[in-house]
């Protein structure tokens, strides 16, 4: 097992043992999942990704079969499943607060979101 720098023992504690590694690695793993999922979002709010949803997406002969031709129905539902991702990255956010600042008031506030 390697040697834990100072400042990871004193921020995470002192005991070093194998189990604290891994929550700390699960942890880890998450967090990147949660950063990869709020960059996707980021990015889907570009200008040029609505341009896209408007002009392609939403007047494909496919999406009219399957779900409807009303552009503004369409438009709520894509809108409802930006609320839904963003109210998934609030609880995450919420999460990781409680796991590792609970002591901190602004790191568990992301649930009222």
């Amino acid at each position: 097992m390697a040697h834990r720098p100072a400042w990871l023992r004193v921020r995470f504690g002192g005991g070093g043992g194998a189990r604290e590694e891994t929550g700390l690695k699960i942890l880890a793993f998450e967090v990147a999942a949660a950063m990869s999922r709020l960059v996707s979002l980021y990015c889907s709010l570009s200008d040029v990704e609505d341009r896209r949803l408007r002009v392609d997406a939403l007047l494909a002969e496919g999406v009219a079969r399957v779900t409807s031709t009303d552009q503004s129905l369409l438009l709520w539902l894509a809108c409802g499943e930006v609320v839904a991702d963003l109210d998934c990255a609030a609880g995450s956010a919420t999460r990781f607060g409680t796991r590792c600042c609970a002591a901190r008031r602004s790191c568990t506030i992301f649930d009222r979101v």
